[in-house]
């Protein structure tokens, strides 16, 4: 009750909407819905990505998947040590590329690799199975700010798994 109090208080301030389209216009998400895209969300760890792969998520219901890289043993701190997962990470794309219909699929990947090399493979299974490919960057007031990056992500100082991702609302 307490939540949903907070998110009328906060609708009736009437805050700048979104910078993503694709998250407030019902025609663009009417769009989206019917397309082949594919999201990437890249960014240093704790600047949003998570937070925003999880709105889409919530903007698209039944119409998206989302996969995390750190479900895949992912860690941008350390490629090398990150082969296996990153292949993993792939097969899991196609796999979503392939169990879609053939007019339509919404796929978001949450990553935190910055590397032009990763950004190209990405991009070219998109190519591979028709999609187009969408970079984005969450543009939270924190994510240049170490010390803030650094309490809110999952794994606190870019090493061990500590801190929490909280949502504010």
């Amino acid at each position: 009750m307490v939540l949903s109090l907070k998110r009328k208080r906060i609708r009736s301030l009437q805050l700048p909407p979104s910078p993503f389209a694709f998250l407030e216009r019902e025609q663009t998400k009417d769009a989206l819905r019917t397309s082949r895209t594919l999201i990437v969300l890249r960014g240093l760890p704790g600047s949003g990505k998570s937070f925003l792969a999880s709105a889409i998520a919530d903007a698209y219901k039944d119409h998206c998947s989302v996969i995390c890289a750190d479900n895949y043993a992912v860690k941008p701190e350390n490629l090398e040590s990150s082969a296996d997962g990153y292949k993993a990470l792939d097969e899991a794309v196609v796999a979503c590329c392939s169990a879609g219909t053939a007019s339509s699929l919404f796929i978001v990947v949450d990553d935190s690799n910055h590397t032009q090399d990763r950004l190209a493979r990405l991009g070219e299974i998109a190519e591979q199975h028709q999609l187009v490919a969408v970079f984005l960057e969450p543009r939270t007031e924190w994510n240049r700010d170490v010390t803030q990056l650094t309490k809110k992500t999952k794994r606190g100082t870019w090493g061990g798994p500590t801190g929490s991702h909280e949502r504010s609302t």
